[in-house]
């Protein structure tokens, strides 16, 4: 399964449209299509969104020669999202957030939200990356669902020919150190049958958000996949608290969140 169909939700502010700019970076040299979406309150409020809309995309074609597909909707910011996912079949949402400091146009909550009425992942930024990704952290756990996380980390890496570098926590208990270790070797396999470079890195601790965080920086990640087992909430091996945390990380490293609900009838081979 490729990566064809990127949706970019605005609301004109300086932080989404800087989400907006990295989506066209990541575009660039693909055939993956991009959407520049905006929810409007009332029905007189359509036509000027669309003018500014394509005065966008034609700045857009005339600077990188690539084409935007603009979509206006009527409603609610949240849930508008999720209906256009499903209607052009979106493979991922690309969205913005300010960070800790000062108004956030996207919170970790809100993200969540988001995240339980799409079918697509989401992959938040704080506006800070400019360039294709390169290297993508995975930390692995035993969830079943964890699969889909990799799938997507698949599909990101084959359509820019990034590596993925594996973060796992080292057993000591001998049934969990043989559990491990299958599905290690399923995992390897499964990545070298869609010829996709990768690291294999273990961490003595707990993986916790902070040893994530600092795993990704020391290795230069340009993203980090994390799952949402539960809706609304976001859960993996960090806790909910942490949620913030990870997304609006300080290392400004672009966050890809992955509902299993929601993804496990899309995602086959990412």
């Amino acid at each position: 399964m490729r990566l064809e169909r990127i949706l970019v939700p605005t609301d004109f502010s300086e932080i989404s449209l800087a989400a907006f700019q990295d989506a066209v970076q990541l575009i660039k040299h693909t055939q993956i299509e991009l959407y520049h979406m905006h929810v409007v309150d009332s029905h007189d409020q359509v036509n000027r969104a669309k003018i500014k809309l394509d005065l966008m995309a034609e700045k857009v074609l005339k600077e990188h020669k690539t084409q935007v597909k603009n979509i206006v909707r009527v409603g609610d910011f949240m849930t508008s999202i999720g209906d256009v996912v499903c209607e052009i079949n979106s493979d991922l949402v690309v969205m913005a957030t300010h960070g800790m400091a000062g108004l956030q146009w996207i919170t970790g909550s809100n993200a969540m939200r988001i995240l339980g009425s799409s079918r697509a992942p989401i992959l938040i930024s704080q506006g800070a990356k400019k360039n294709s990704v390169k290297h993508i952290v995975v930390p692995l756990d035993f969830h079943s669902e964890s699969r889909q996380k990799l799938d997507i980390a698949i599909k990101i890496a084959s359509a820019y020919n990034a590596s993925i570098h594996l973060l796992v926590q080292r057993e000591e208990d001998s049934l969990l150190v043989d559990k491990m270790n299958k599905m290690i070797k399923q995992v390897l396999s499964y990545l070298s049958n869609h010829k996709v470079e990768y690291t294999l890195n273990y961490e003595d601790n707990t993986i916790n958000s902070d040893r994530l965080l600092d795993f990704a920086h020391k290795v230069k990640a340009d993203l980090i996949t994390i799952m949402n087992y539960h809706e609304g909430v976001y859960t993996e091996m960090f806790g909910r608290s942490r949620e913030q945390e990870i997304i609006t990380n300080k290392y400004k490293i672009p966050v890809l969140c992955v509902n299993a609900k929601q993804t496990s009838n899309i995602i086959t081979a990412y």
